[in-house]
């Protein structure tokens, strides 16, 4: 059975209401101007795609692209206050047609190429209610069906045009984009005070596992180190290299000698050590000189350090526990392996303070949003030592801790969950009639 929306609104929409096509409300305009500027044409502004779809509301505030326009293409894509941009492509045909509302005139503003232009016909469609009416779950749905593609996805301009649209008498569309301008922004409200928490949860988190690994409270003896000026006493403060191996991986794509015997192995590489685990959920396999195995084979109890990615993931690291057998590990992950396999945890916990990550951070060599760190600078690491007597009881703590931290943020983000979807569905009911929004209706 193909899906129908003008059924689905037909069968929801209230007594007076109507479905309409876009093109029977509102001019649709796909833009072919693009980021090039070219000599004797109209300096204007860009209003693009990213404008698009990070931003609700088009305002003057945004810093737009310059580039240039015909006039032609200026007086058929003018941007003006009540016009809607939206986008027409998309790696996923359910993030398509994404529609941003143009709240105020902004000089020069032309919409830019991968875009289409919407201007609502003037006492029949609002542009503020159309902009959520576009946002709604059964309107959206059709444009991520009519879309085509099979990496990327398009929107013709004819199946853009096509869309139907719920149309209600203008003075509701009126009351409805007012209660969902208000209602919306109450949402928001709420949702930016949960991503703080989430930011504050996260904050905390790094302090305590700090705190902890450092014993920072009890701090009162001078070690004389850049790195960590001062440690409890009875603690002790060792170069990475005087504690065990510090062994790197096997390089990807090495050639192996005509008559090599190779096997197939599975590896961990950057993207599997995480800041406190390892990630299974993508584990790659390489192949590998049989001979060489043994030597790039990882056990358990090996901590696994990251050599190289974003500037401040450099070192982060976790504790192999042989989840995945006869595994290997990539030459941009260090596997540190101790003499005394009962101090894995311990330093796994010491890699994620935040005098290790400034450690890495500042040792490792930088280059655009990616850096790296050479293995003398990772052997010549200072890892604080507690007394053994003390170590399994502090870990023993710092797991309670953690738990009791990570419990937090997963129902902080069951609750980001919650207010996202019942943002979406306000929407959906509002512009459909399924809400009483008489509160908001103004005289004409």
């Amino acid at each position: 059975m193909t899906y129908s929306v003008e059924a689905d609104l037909i069968a929801s929409l209230p007594p007076g209401w109507h479905h309409r096509r876009l093109k029977e409300v509102s001019d649709v305009i796909p833009s072919n101007v693009d980021k090039l500027s070219v000599d004797g044409q109209a300096a204007v502004r860009l209003c693009n795609y990213v404008d698009t779809y990070k931003n609700e509301r088009i305002t003057a505030s945004i810093d737009f692209m310059s580039a240039t326009a015909t006039q032609a293409q200026i007086e058929r894509l003018s941007l003006k206050k009540g016009d809607i941009t939206i986008t027409k492509d998309s790696e996923s045909p359910w993030d398509i047609a994404v529609p941003a509302f143009i709240s105020e005139d902004v000089e020069g503003l032309v919409c830019g190429y991968h875009l289409s232009k919407i201007a609502p016909e003037a006492g029949v469609m609002d542009g503020g209610y159309l902009s959520w009416a576009l946002r709604s779950k059964p309107v959206n749905l059709q444009f991520a069906l009519a879309a085509q593609g099979i990496t990327r996805y398009g929107l013709s301009s004819s199946a853009l045009a096509d869309g139907v649209v719920p149309c209600p008498p203008h003075n509701e569309q009126l009351a409805i984009a007012s209660y969902l301008d208000i209602e919306t922004a109450r949402i928001d409200g709420l949702i930016e005070e949960k991503k703080y928490l989430l930011d504050s949860l996260t904050e905390l988190k790094s302090t305590r596992i700090t705190e902890i690994v450092t014993g920072q409270d009890l701090a009162a003896q001078p070690t004389g180190d850049v790195w960590l000026p001062k440690i409890p006493k009875g603690w002790s403060l060792k170069r990475l290299k005087y504690l065990g191996q510090v062994r790197s991986g096997l390089a990807k794509g090495k050639k192996n000698d005509a008559g090599t015997t190779t096997v197939e192995r599975p590896y961990m590489r950057v993207a599997n050590v995480q800041d406190g685990y390892i990630d299974l959920r993508d584990v790659s396999v390489i192949e590998v000189a049989e001979n060489e195995v043994d030597r790039y084979a990882l056990k358990i109890g090996d901590v696994l350090m990251n050599e190289g990615g974003d500037y401040d993931k450099v070192g982060r690291g976790a504790m192999w526990e042989g989840l995945v057998e006869e595994c290997l590990h990539q030459n941009h992950v260090f596997a540190v392996r101790l003499d005394d396999i009962e101090w894995a945890p311990w330093l796994a916990a010491v890699t994620r303070t935040s005098y290790a990550k400034f450690y890495f951070m500042n040792n490792s060599k930088q280059s655009t949003n990616l850096a790296s760190i050479n293995q003398t600078n990772v052997k010549e690491f200072p890892v604080v030592l507690p007394p053994a007597s003390k170590r399994d009881a502090l870990l023993d703590t710092l797991t309670a801790e953690l738990k009791r931290i990570d419990d937090l943020t997963q129902h902080v983000k069951r609750e980001l969950d919650v207010l996202a979807e019942f943002r979406s569905a306000t929407i959906t009911d509002a512009v459909l009639g399924r809400l009483d929004v008489s509160h908001h209706l103004k005289i004409e």
